[in-house]
């Protein structure tokens, strides 16, 4: 088997801290942009805030952010 035949599979795990930065503001954005740059194929997301009852969540957030499938 040559070289050309593996695959580099990209894991990552990621604490948002929910989407909260050094600055005190809730941005799913700047989130979205860390996950962009390092490209995973499988991501593990900690301190994800669910959805309430007025808004979306994190999750919906970020999935519309990085254009997922849900």
């Amino acid at each position: 088997m040559t070289d050309t035949h593996w695959r580099t599979l990209r894991i990552a795990t990621y604490n948002i801290h929910r989407c909260r930065g050094l600055d005190g503001r809730t941005v799913p954005s700047r989130v979205a942009d860390v996950i962009r740059a390092i490209e995973p194929d499988v991501i593990a997301l900690q301190e994800v805030l669910g959805a309430g009852p007025n808004a979306a969540g994190h999750a919906e957030d970020l999935g519309a952010l990085l254009a997922w499938a849900g």
